[in-house]
Protein backbone atom coordinates (compact mmCIF):
# COMPACT_ATOMS: atom_id res chain seq x y z
CA UNK A 1 0.00 0.00 0.00
CA UNK A 2 2.88 2.44 0.33
CA UNK A 3 3.12 2.34 -3.59
CA UNK A 4 -0.85 3.03 -3.69
CA UNK A 5 -0.23 5.74 -1.25
CA UNK A 6 2.55 7.74 -2.97
CA UNK A 7 0.75 7.45 -6.35
CA UNK A 8 -1.94 9.32 -4.44
CA UNK A 9 0.06 11.87 -3.17
CA UNK A 10 1.46 12.69 -6.74
CA UNK A 11 -2.30 13.14 -8.19
CA UNK A 12 -2.79 15.19 -5.14
CA UNK A 13 0.17 17.41 -5.74
CA UNK A 14 -0.56 17.29 -9.38
CA UNK A 15 -2.30 21.47 -11.00
CA UNK A 16 -4.37 19.15 -13.64
CA UNK A 17 -6.65 21.35 -16.23
CA UNK A 18 -10.06 21.26 -15.86
CA UNK A 19 -11.44 19.12 -18.47
CA UNK A 20 -15.06 17.82 -19.32
CA UNK A 21 -14.52 13.66 -19.54
CA UNK A 22 -17.39 11.97 -21.17
CA UNK A 23 -16.87 8.32 -19.52
CA UNK A 24 -16.34 5.69 -22.20
CA UNK A 25 -18.37 2.17 -22.10
CA UNK A 26 -15.93 0.54 -24.82
CA UNK A 27 -13.81 -2.62 -22.84
CA UNK A 28 -9.85 -2.45 -23.54
CA UNK A 29 -9.14 -6.45 -23.53
CA UNK A 30 -5.79 -8.32 -22.77
CA UNK A 31 -5.06 -11.70 -23.37
CA UNK A 32 -7.92 -12.40 -25.15
CA UNK A 33 -9.19 -16.42 -25.51
CA UNK A 34 -11.35 -17.78 -27.91
CA UNK A 35 -12.95 -20.21 -26.38
CA UNK A 36 -13.13 -22.49 -22.27
CA UNK A 37 -11.52 -26.33 -22.50
CA UNK A 38 -15.05 -28.07 -21.78
CA UNK A 39 -15.89 -29.72 -18.22
CA UNK A 40 -13.23 -27.23 -16.75
CA UNK A 41 -13.72 -24.74 -14.00
CA UNK A 42 -12.98 -20.67 -14.08
CA UNK A 43 -14.03 -17.97 -12.43
CA UNK A 44 -14.56 -14.18 -13.30
CA UNK A 45 -13.27 -11.40 -10.66
CA UNK A 46 -15.84 -8.38 -11.27
CA UNK A 47 -15.04 -4.99 -10.11
CA UNK A 48 -17.66 -2.51 -10.38
CA UNK A 49 -17.94 0.96 -10.04
CA UNK A 50 -21.35 2.46 -9.42
CA UNK A 51 -20.72 6.03 -9.67
CA UNK A 52 -18.53 6.88 -11.73
CA UNK A 53 -20.68 9.62 -13.21
CA UNK A 54 -19.86 11.54 -10.23
CA UNK A 55 -16.15 12.00 -11.08
CA UNK A 56 -17.08 13.13 -14.66
CA UNK A 57 -19.40 16.88 -15.48
CA UNK A 58 -18.71 20.46 -15.62
CA UNK A 59 -18.74 20.41 -11.78
CA UNK A 60 -16.48 17.60 -11.36
CA UNK A 61 -12.89 17.67 -9.34
CA UNK A 62 -9.92 16.55 -11.96
CA UNK A 63 -8.08 15.07 -9.07
CA UNK A 64 -10.80 13.16 -8.40
CA UNK A 65 -11.04 11.69 -11.37
CA UNK A 66 -7.54 11.15 -11.82
CA UNK A 67 -7.71 8.98 -8.29
CA UNK A 68 -10.77 6.82 -9.91
CA UNK A 69 -8.75 7.11 -12.89
CA UNK A 70 -5.43 5.38 -11.15
CA UNK A 71 -7.65 3.00 -8.69
CA UNK A 72 -9.01 1.44 -11.89
CA UNK A 73 -5.65 0.84 -13.30
CA UNK A 74 -4.25 -0.32 -10.15
CA UNK A 75 -6.91 -3.02 -9.81
CA UNK A 76 -6.14 -3.99 -13.62
CA UNK A 77 -2.61 -4.43 -13.20
CA UNK A 78 -3.24 -6.50 -9.63
CA UNK A 79 -5.51 -8.93 -11.98
CA UNK A 80 -2.81 -9.12 -14.98
CA UNK A 81 -0.04 -9.39 -12.78
CA UNK A 82 -1.77 -13.45 -11.60
CA UNK A 83 -0.69 -15.80 -13.15
CA UNK A 84 -3.71 -17.68 -13.29
CA UNK A 85 -5.92 -15.01 -14.94
CA UNK A 86 -6.34 -15.77 -18.56
CA UNK A 87 -8.53 -12.32 -19.64
CA UNK A 88 -8.71 -8.92 -18.52
CA UNK A 89 -11.17 -6.09 -19.86
CA UNK A 90 -11.64 -3.07 -18.64
CA UNK A 91 -13.54 0.39 -19.15
CA UNK A 92 -14.34 3.43 -17.23
CA UNK A 93 -16.72 1.90 -14.30
CA UNK A 94 -15.11 -1.63 -14.44
CA UNK A 95 -12.65 -4.40 -14.09
CA UNK A 96 -13.09 -8.33 -14.75
CA UNK A 97 -10.66 -10.97 -14.71
CA UNK A 98 -11.35 -14.31 -15.93
CA UNK A 99 -9.28 -17.12 -14.19
CA UNK A 100 -8.75 -20.67 -14.89
CA UNK A 101 -9.66 -22.71 -11.28
CA UNK A 102 -9.59 -26.14 -11.50
CA UNK A 103 -8.92 -26.45 -7.63
CA UNK A 104 -8.47 -24.29 -4.46
CA UNK A 105 -4.61 -22.88 -4.65
CA UNK A 106 -5.67 -21.64 -8.12
CA UNK A 107 -9.21 -20.05 -7.07
CA UNK A 108 -7.13 -18.41 -3.45
CA UNK A 109 -5.51 -16.50 -5.97
CA UNK A 110 -7.94 -14.60 -7.83
CA UNK A 111 -9.53 -14.51 -4.30
CA UNK A 112 -6.10 -12.72 -3.21
CA UNK A 113 -6.73 -10.56 -5.97
CA UNK A 114 -10.31 -9.17 -4.58
CA UNK A 115 -8.90 -8.42 -1.08
CA UNK A 116 -6.18 -6.56 -2.85
CA UNK A 117 -8.51 -4.22 -4.63
CA UNK A 118 -10.81 -3.99 -1.47
CA UNK A 119 -7.72 -2.83 0.67
CA UNK A 120 -7.04 -0.46 -2.71
CA UNK A 121 -10.28 1.10 -3.12
CA UNK A 122 -10.30 2.01 1.68
CA UNK A 123 -7.09 4.09 0.77
CA UNK A 124 -8.27 5.71 -2.28
CA UNK A 125 -11.40 6.24 -0.45
CA UNK A 126 -9.92 7.58 2.53
CA UNK A 127 -7.42 9.86 0.47
CA UNK A 128 -10.99 11.20 -1.43
CA UNK A 129 -12.78 11.54 1.95
CA UNK A 130 -9.82 13.86 3.59
CA UNK A 131 -10.12 16.11 0.01
CA UNK A 132 -13.52 16.61 0.36
CA UNK A 133 -14.31 14.58 -3.13
CA UNK A 134 -16.86 12.00 -3.66
CA UNK A 135 -15.62 8.84 -2.79
CA UNK A 136 -15.44 5.65 -5.01
CA UNK A 137 -18.99 3.15 -4.25
CA UNK A 138 -17.86 0.18 -5.74
CA UNK A 139 -18.28 -3.41 -5.36
CA UNK A 140 -16.43 -6.88 -6.12
CA UNK A 141 -18.13 -9.74 -7.27
CA UNK A 142 -16.90 -13.88 -7.35
CA UNK A 143 -18.43 -16.37 -9.47
CA UNK A 144 -17.21 -20.01 -10.42
CA UNK A 145 -18.54 -21.49 -13.56
CA UNK A 146 -17.82 -24.78 -15.49
CA UNK A 147 -17.75 -24.76 -19.22
CA UNK A 148 -20.22 -27.03 -20.36
CA UNK A 149 -21.81 -25.62 -23.60
CA UNK A 150 -20.33 -23.47 -26.46
CA UNK A 151 -20.56 -19.98 -26.41
CA UNK A 152 -23.37 -20.00 -29.17
CA UNK A 153 -25.71 -22.13 -27.20
CA UNK A 154 -25.58 -20.15 -23.89
CA UNK A 155 -29.29 -18.58 -23.39
CA UNK A 156 -29.46 -14.17 -23.20
CA UNK A 157 -28.90 -13.56 -19.15
CA UNK A 158 -31.86 -10.92 -19.85
CA UNK A 159 -33.65 -13.64 -20.75
CA UNK A 160 -33.36 -16.69 -18.64
CA UNK A 161 -33.08 -15.81 -14.47
CA UNK A 162 -33.16 -18.90 -11.95
CA UNK A 163 -35.83 -16.51 -10.01
CA UNK A 164 -36.52 -13.45 -7.87
CA UNK A 165 -34.39 -13.58 -4.44
CA UNK A 166 -36.30 -11.89 -1.21
CA UNK A 167 -33.72 -9.30 -1.58
CA UNK A 168 -34.73 -8.13 -5.16
CA UNK A 169 -32.21 -8.45 -6.82
CA UNK A 170 -32.44 -10.88 -10.27
CA UNK A 171 -29.65 -13.81 -10.49
CA UNK A 172 -28.93 -14.44 -14.32
CA UNK A 173 -28.94 -17.86 -15.68
CA UNK A 174 -24.94 -17.48 -17.51
CA UNK A 175 -22.97 -18.14 -14.96
CA UNK A 176 -20.54 -15.97 -16.73
CA UNK A 177 -22.31 -13.02 -16.09
CA UNK A 178 -22.94 -13.72 -12.51
CA UNK A 179 -19.84 -12.16 -11.43
CA UNK A 180 -21.40 -8.86 -12.24
CA UNK A 181 -24.54 -9.29 -10.78
CA UNK A 182 -22.41 -10.04 -7.47
CA UNK A 183 -20.75 -7.03 -7.97
CA UNK A 184 -24.17 -5.19 -8.30
CA UNK A 185 -25.57 -6.31 -4.94
CA UNK A 186 -21.62 -5.58 -2.98
CA UNK A 187 -21.48 -2.91 -1.22
CA UNK A 188 -24.93 -1.46 -1.48
CA UNK A 189 -26.01 -1.68 2.71
CA UNK A 190 -27.53 -4.80 2.84
CA UNK A 191 -24.00 -6.54 1.41
CA UNK A 192 -20.41 -6.18 1.92
CA UNK A 193 -18.15 -4.90 -0.59
CA UNK A 194 -17.07 -8.64 -1.35
CA UNK A 195 -19.42 -10.88 -2.63
CA UNK A 196 -19.06 -14.78 -3.95
CA UNK A 197 -20.95 -17.54 -4.91
CA UNK A 198 -21.67 -20.56 -3.30
CA UNK A 199 -19.57 -22.68 -6.33
CA UNK A 200 -16.78 -20.44 -5.80
CA UNK A 201 -16.60 -21.00 -2.34
CA UNK A 202 -16.52 -24.41 -2.30
CA UNK A 203 -13.36 -24.33 -4.64
CA UNK A 204 -11.73 -21.95 -2.21
CA UNK A 205 -13.30 -24.29 0.60
CA UNK A 206 -11.61 -27.29 -0.65
CA UNK A 207 -8.28 -25.64 1.09
CA UNK A 208 -9.03 -26.44 5.14
CA UNK A 209 -6.95 -23.14 6.41
CA UNK A 210 -8.65 -20.69 3.54
CA UNK A 211 -12.33 -22.48 4.61
CA UNK A 212 -11.51 -21.33 8.15
CA UNK A 213 -10.50 -18.13 6.89
CA UNK A 214 -13.75 -17.87 4.60
CA UNK A 215 -15.81 -19.23 7.85
CA UNK A 216 -14.76 -16.30 9.68
CA UNK A 217 -14.97 -13.53 7.74
CA UNK A 218 -17.44 -14.18 5.18
CA UNK A 219 -21.26 -14.29 6.11
CA UNK A 220 -23.67 -16.31 4.43
CA UNK A 221 -27.01 -15.12 2.68
CA UNK A 222 -29.46 -17.92 1.16
CA UNK A 223 -32.40 -16.48 -0.94
CA UNK A 224 -35.51 -17.83 0.06
CA UNK A 225 -36.96 -20.33 -2.39
CA UNK A 226 -34.12 -20.80 -4.16
CA UNK A 227 -31.45 -23.16 -4.68
CA UNK A 228 -28.80 -20.32 -4.69
CA UNK A 229 -26.82 -18.68 -1.68
CA UNK A 230 -23.42 -15.99 -1.69
CA UNK A 231 -20.92 -15.42 1.10
CA UNK A 232 -19.62 -11.66 1.54
CA UNK A 233 -17.27 -10.06 4.02
CA UNK A 234 -15.32 -6.73 3.73
CA UNK A 235 -11.53 -7.71 4.51
CA UNK A 236 -8.76 -5.75 3.84
CA UNK A 237 -5.02 -6.03 4.34
CA UNK A 238 -3.55 -4.51 7.43
CA UNK A 239 -1.11 -1.72 6.14
CA UNK A 240 2.51 -2.46 6.35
Amino acid sequence: MKDIKGKIRSILAEDPIREYHEPSREADRYLPVDDFEPSEFYADLYLLVKNVDDFYGPRSEPKAARLLESFILESLIVCKNDPEVMLVESGDDYVKATAFTPDGESGVELFDDAVDINSMLETYNLALADNGFPQIEAGIGLAAFQETVPDDELPDPDDVAIGEPQSGYDVAYDRRELALRLAEMANDGEFDPIVMDETFYGILADLDEEKRFLDENMRKVEFEGEDFAVYHGNIVLDEE
